[in-house]
């Protein structure tokens, strides 16, 4: 399988029609790494997720989830954004992948879309085309069917996983009980025991048409017994998955209450009347500042506000005052060209020159006389009323703008002491947590004991149905022993053993495979080189044990945080290769916990060899600058993931942080 591109209609974070196209532009099998970037809540999940659902519906959220859980759950993929004023009613996944059967390539498109009724309710629509073509008469259980054929949802777990599957196979110290029933789905044994069981009810069948009254009733007594004990024990195996997933989700609710403790400490109670004091120096300092802002209003301030008119003004002003200036001129002019005249000859040549010199100057003077006086200011008035223009469009007007900022910058620290108190707990919020943790502690150990008790009831209950069944096989036997139907339920017999002997040779076949291809793959990721010797797989509980070069047994628990990550990592890369599946590999968050060396291994020897396409969803604290260098080499393909909190919605780029 080969995905090649992934639409996303009005999905979670994912506004309108989002397309990520795979497909290389050049095909290289030595890239195979499609990359995907983005924040925390950019929406790498929500992809992950996308993905999944698309394949498994339903059970893609859970084996027991209810129609009307997964309808919920549905509803609330369905974008909502805050800009919009009709929130969209309808949402949807396409993915377009290539598939090989019988050496036939084909081109597929399933489209899983679903709309939201005006009465509450969820209509779900399920499409596929095959090579262009629509497949007629396509339901969930075709589709089951053949995404069964091709990559089973047991086994999806191997090739779709992300950093919490890691580190729930590096944290079980026994084992790995959750990867138990995928490894008994990789090696086939789920088939043969479907068989074996077929085979049971072929013999039964077989029986009850021959055999008496008295054996019939027996048979029938038996096949009774079987079906209740068989009834019984999957309720008890149902009833003890449901409580390992309570343990969990309590285990994870307890890592976050004390998460939440320690963010709601103590310190920021102590800080909280810091903070308190502080917001009321502020709100001090902001009055302080409001009342410099009035006192600039009430003073010259508002003449900035007209600077057009305040030109006129000064102009005016200029004006009467030239012009009152240029009358005293004139008189004193006149005065002088009078006495000029009385004392002096007409005839007098220098007398005749200083006066129309002195006319020459009052013309000059009398241009000035030609206004209109409208303020009739004294010139004392005057300079005073041209200061405090002056005054207003400078000193005024920039003291102003001083308060201003200094306002808002006291502002913006007001709102952030605000938030900051917020968030600062009084002491009386810690002690709900303290109550909250010690209750789910005290929970979790009452889910211990009853897994405990679980295991003992399903051992017990699996013991009885062996010895009921042992029973009709035998009843069944001596009944049909001298009918001609006896030799086709013998024959069966021998088959069921054939099954057993076959069972347990594949088992042992595979898992010596299984042993070779996880060992080389810890060690080619080991910073330590050839750290493990061995791996040994219980075939009957899958528990493994590892054994170091010397051949001395290594506990788990003995691995540091990052070996056990990378045992992890093994052990499902090697699962994936044993399948014989050409799946992709999907990896979400995969380098949380690890050192620079381990990274490193992790870059260089697993991502371009775990399949043929290695989808990565990574922040840019996982695959940084350095790591986005030396991996840029397998890479295809990169898109990058931007979130808008505003808008609450994810746009994508083909790109990657640094690129």
């Amino acid at each position: 399988m080969f995905l090649k591109k992934i639409t996303l209609d009005n999905y979670g974070l994912y506004r309108g029609r989002v397309t990520f196209n795979l497909s290389p532009e050049t095909a290289s099998p030595d890239q195979p790494i499609v990359l995907f970037g983005g924040q925390n809540g950019a929406g790498k999940t929500t992809l992950f997720d996308a993905i999944r659902l698309a394949f498994y519906g339903k059970t893609s959220i859970g084996p027991r989830v209810t129609d009307r859980e997964y309808k919920e759950y549905l509803a609330s993929k369905i974008h909502r954004t805050t800009s919009s004023v009709l929130n969209v009613r309808s949402a949807g996944i396409s993915i377009e992948f290539d598939h090989v059967i019988l050496g036939e390539r084909s081109e597929y498109v399933i489209q899983r879309s679903w709309e939201l009724s005006d009465s509450g309710n969820i209509h779900e629509k399920l499409s596929i085309c095959k090579d262009g073509e629509p497949l007629r008469g396509v339901n969930n259980d075709y589709w089951s069917g053949f995404i069964e054929e091709v990559i089973p949802e047991r086994l999806s777990s191997l090739f779709f996983f992300d950093g919490e599957k890691i580190k729930s196979i590096a944290d079980d110290t026994n084992g790995n009980a959750a990867m138990a029933e995928s490894i008994r789905t990789l090696l086939g044994l789920d088939i043969v025991d479907k068989l074996k069981s077929d085979l049971a009810i072929y013999r039964t069948k077989q029986a009850k048409a021959q055999s008496n009254k008295n054996y019939t009733t027996q048979i029938e007594t038996l096949e009774d017994d079987v079906k209740k004990l068989t009834q019984s024990l999957l309720q008890l195996k149902t009833e003890r998955a449901s409580n390992k997933t309570e343990i969990d989700g309590i285990q994870n609710s307890i890592r976050k209450t004390e998460k939440s403790l320690r963010n709601e400490g103590s310190v920021f109670a102590d800080q909280r009347e810091e903070l308190v004091k502080k917001r009321t120096q502020l709100e001090a300092a902001i009055e302080e500042q409001s009342k410099a802002i009035r006192s600039q209003c009430e003073s010259l301030f508002p003449f900035s506000l007209c600077p057009t008119l305040c030109r006129k003004l000064t102009r005016q002003l200029e004006s009467e005052d030239n012009g009152s200036k240029a009358q005293l001129v004139v008189n004193e002019l006149d005065g002088l060209l009078a006495d000029i005249k009385n004392k002096f000859s007409p005839k007098d040549i220098a007398a005749q020159e200083l006066s129309n010199s002195i006319r020459l100057r009052l013309e000059k003077y009398t241009q000035h006389l030609n206004y209109t006086p409208l303020l009739k200011l004294s010139s004392t008035e005057a300079q005073t009323l041209s200061a405090w223009i002056h005054t207003s469009s400078t000193t005024s007007k920039a003291a102003m703008a001083s308060a201003f900022e200094k306002r808002e910058l006291l502002t913006v620290q007001l709102r952030k002491i605000a938030q900051d108190i917020q968030k600062a707990p009084e002491k009386t919020v810690l002690q709900p947590i303290i109550e909250k943790l010690n209750s789910q502690n005290q929970r979790l150990g009452e889910l211990v004991h009853r897994d405990a008790f679980l295991d003992e009831q399903i051992r017990k209950n699996g013991n009885k149905l062996a010895e009921t069944q042992r029973r009709l096989h035998k009843a069944t036997i001596a009944e049909t022993a001298d009918k001609e139907c006896g030799k086709r339920i013998e024959l069966s017999t021998k088959i069921d053993g054939a099954l057993e002997d076959y069972a347990q040779q594949l088992t042992l076949k595979k898992i010596e495979e299984l042993r070779g291809t996880v060992t080389k793959c810890f060690n080619s990721l080991s910073r330590k080189g050839n750290l493990i010797q061995d791996i040994q797989i219980d075939p009957e509980e899958f528990s493994v044990n590892l054994f170091d070069r010397y051949g001395h047994m290594l506990p788990k628990e003995e691995l540091s945080a990052g070996e056990k990550q990378m045992f992890a990592v093994a052990l499902l890369w090697g699962l994936s290769i044993t399948s014989g599946r050409p799946l992709p590999v999907i990896i979400d968050t995969p380098l949380g916990r690890l050192d620079s060396i381990h990274r490193k291994k992790l870059i260089h020897n697993y991502f371009p060899h775990a399949a043929a396409q290695v989808i990565i969803l990574s922040t840019d604290t996982e695959i940084d600058e350095q790591w986005h260098a030396e991996l840029k080499p397998y890479i295809s393909k990169s898109f990058m993931l931007a979130h808008d909190t505003t808008e609450n919605c994810t746009s994508v780029k083909e790109e990657y942080f640094w690129s």
